[in-house]
């Protein structure tokens, strides 16, 4: 049981949903149309780039390229991204939606992850609960890691104690800048030990006071 919680910070990737086989599409799309090949990305391949911000991601992808031809690849395969994610839904874990809009009537409830602007957009609006999310920041909102932006979001809305929802290690390394207690995901993408953990999205509830 985690003790003293007025507010909820949730991850997206790994936590909420997996995106990753959307993603991999919409890339090899970009790749086929801008450069003529297929590089055949995989959901599985996703898995190590997931929880990275953009600018690392392109790097991983892209480690031989020079960085004036990397960051305009790396916009193009985000800007096919959100086209795809437009008309199709990542897979929301099992009770997702229904568990956010019962925790929504007992804790003020935020998102906050690595990602591009219109992501976690897209999140609510396909999960149907964008009415339950007091705020949300990413990556692309303040070009800052992760613990600045969990840093800002609790210093914009005041809060006193709020838990935040991941699922890797870096999730956990950004809690730890930010000086606040994690809750782990143990059914998304990453291993993280030693800290309160949830099998699937509903036992949230059970967890928190």
């Amino acid at each position: 049981m985690i003790d003293h919680i007025d507010a909820i910070i949730f991850d997206v990737d790994g936590t909420l949903w997996d995106s990753r086989a959307v993603v991999a599409r919409a890339w090899n799309q970009a790749v086929i149309d801008l450069k003529g090949e297929n590089p055949g990305y995989t959901a599985d391949d996703m898995t190590p780039l997931f929880g990275n911000t953009m600018d690392q991601i392109a790097r991983m992808l892209f480690p031989d390229m020079e960085e004036a031809q990397r960051q305009p690849l790396m916009r193009d395969l985000i800007r096919y991204e959100d086209d795809f994610l437009t008309r199709e839904s990542g897979a929301f874990y099992p009770g997702v939606s229904e568990t956010i809009r019962r925790l929504a009537r007992r804790y003020r409830l935020y998102i906050l992850s690595n990602c591009q602007s219109g992501y976690i957009e897209s999140v609510m609006d396909f999960g149907g609960f964008r009415d339950c999310i007091v705020d949300h920041l990413c990556f692309e909102d303040t070009h800052l890691p992760k613990g600045d932006n969990l840093r800002q979001l609790i210093a914009r809305h005041g809060l006193r104690h709020p838990v935040y929802v991941g699922d890797t290690e870096g999730d956990w390394n950004a809690c730890q800048q930010a000086g606040i207690p994690m809750i782990f995901a143990a059914y998304g993408l990453g291993q993280v030990e030693g800290l309160p953990t949830i099998h699937s999205f509903p036992e949230l509830e059970a967890l928190l006071p």
